[in-house]
């Protein structure tokens, strides 16, 4: 036995490591590298080494050696991603053996979609798994992150089994959604194929169009794309004044009141559905069944019954009748939605283009009508101040006029004889803004003028 001190005998405690990377034994021939009899001669004292760079040592008053203390850890899996696996860890304040036990006991209290989606991004990977198992030192020399990763191999097939379990969890909320989605759409269709006003409304619009477009290519159609719906408030009156969406819903507020129609709910909520993506989803499901089926068969031939098998076999057999019931929906909204485009003789290719046409012209309709009756409102209010400001001027040249010149008044010739009563009324009118003052020549001013004013009228 070689005794302690002795320049061969073994370490007391690891040495602190050397990083280095190696260069392959085959490549070293004839190289600064090559072994020599000078180089096998070169030696150095081991104890001193030992002694200089041991890991941590506590030795005691007399000398002698003790127990070791927060040794340098040994890390086997990459440095970055090593540092990844431990932000997760601190945060979700994981350990190895409860990890293990929530996983084979299949726990639906613990393994949240938030926890799984975690425990996929720790698990190890084919490379890592070897590199783990080949590890043959003492485990408690690993690094936290690696102590964590040995513990999780205890599961078999660890991410297989983690993957199957985040498929079962997102499975009835991407299924609800591919459901509601085609619902939603199939009653949008149904609506589109029924709605007698949007069809009488564009009809209208063909009306108006021919009219506009007589005499060229354009006119005498039977028929258009919709797409030009919505250039109709780009064409606009030679005034500019007014376009012709809004000259539409002037004629439809004026004489087809039943046609002011608006966008419907079910239209505007059918135009957020992107049906490929719907699709998408049907077949990522029917894909990830497939995958699941499958690495349950392998894992009960391999493994044997356990809770994740029976579990996964169970969710298996209960969502495969769902999967075919989707996969019908999807096929017959798209065949109604094939009508919808044979009625409306467009060929757009998703739902959503259509649905979103047919939503802004609507809402275009909609806000033009707004328009017209904004306008209408405003005119209303200021007819009364034109009207209100005429009649002040009139006031206002009648108590000046001290002599009216004769001006003719193109009445017809059977009323000439009445020119001359409207005159004298006139004259009087200025009359008594000469021979009156103050708040007597206001009135009677006002009474003339309001005189003159009804005999025009009535001789008119």
């Amino acid at each position: 036995m070689i005794p302690s001190g002795h320049p061969d005998a073994p370490k007391l405690s690891p040495l602190k490591q050397l990083h280095w990377s190696k260069v392959p034994a085959a490549n070293t021939r004839k190289t600064v590298w090559d072994v020599s009899e000078e180089s096998i001669k070169l030696d150095f004292n081991k104890q001193i080494l030992d002694r200089l760079f041991c890991s941590k040592t506590n030795m005691s008053r007399t000398g002698t050696h003790s127990t070791l203390r927060n040794q340098d850890k040994i890390t086997i899996v990459d440095m970055r991603r090593s540092n990844n696996i431990g932000v997760l860890l601190s945060k979700y304040k994981l350990t190895g053996p409860w990890v293990v036990d929530i996983i084979n006991s299949m726990s639906d209290e613990h393994l949240n979609k938030e926890l799984v989606t975690a425990l996929i991004k720790c698990a190890p990977t084919s490379d890592e798994e070897q590199l783990l198992q080949s590890y043959t030192g003492s485990k408690n020399i690993l690094s936290p992150v690696d102590q964590f990763l040995v513990e999780m191999l205890k599961v078999p097939k660890i991410r297989e089994r983690l993957n199957c379990i985040q498929y079962k969890q997102s499975f009835d909320s991407l299924f609800e959604e591919i459901i509601n989605g085609s619902r939603l759409v199939e009653r949008c269709c149904q609506w589109l194929l029924k709605a007698a006003n949007l069809k009488q409304l564009l009809h209208l619009i063909l009306n108006i169009g021919n009219y506009m477009n007589s005499g060229t290519a354009r006119g005498n159609a039977t028929g258009y794309r919709l797409n030009c719906l919505l250039t109709l408030s780009n064409t606009k009156s030679l005034d500019q004044s007014i376009t012709l969406l809004n000259y539409v819903a002037k004629i439809v507020s004026d004489r087809y009141p039943h046609l002011l129609i608006t966008s419907d709910p079910l239209l505007e909520a059918a135009s957020r559905i992107h049906w490929k993506e719907l699709s998408n989803h049907l077949v990522s499901l029917q894909q990830g069944m497939m995958t699941v089926q499958k690495e349950v068969e392998r894992q009960q031939s391999t493994v044997g019954m356990d809770t994740f098998t029976t579990k996964m076999n169970q969710f298996i057999k209960s969502r495969l009748d769902h999967l075919r019931d989707a996969a019908n929906i999807i096929r017959g909204v798209e065949q109604l939605y094939d009508t919808v485009m044979k009625y409306y003789v467009e060929d757009y290719s998703s739902p959503e283009e259509f649905f979103s046409l047919l939503h802004n012209f609507m809402t275009m309709f909609k806000q033009a009508h707004l328009d017209n009756l904004r306008d209408m409102e405003n005119d209303k209010a200021i007819r009364p101040k034109i009207v209100h400001k005429a009649e002040r001027i009139m006031c206002q040249r009648s108590l000046s006029t001290t002599s009216l010149p004769r001006v003719s008044l193109n009445l017809a010739p059977q009323q000439e004889e009445n020119q001359d009563t409207v005159r004298s009324s006139a004259a009087a009118a200025a009359a008594a803004v000469g021979s009156n003052s103050g708040s007597s020549i206001q009135t009677k001013s006002k009474g003339l003028i309001k005189n003159f004013k009804n005999i025009f009228l009535r001789k008119r």
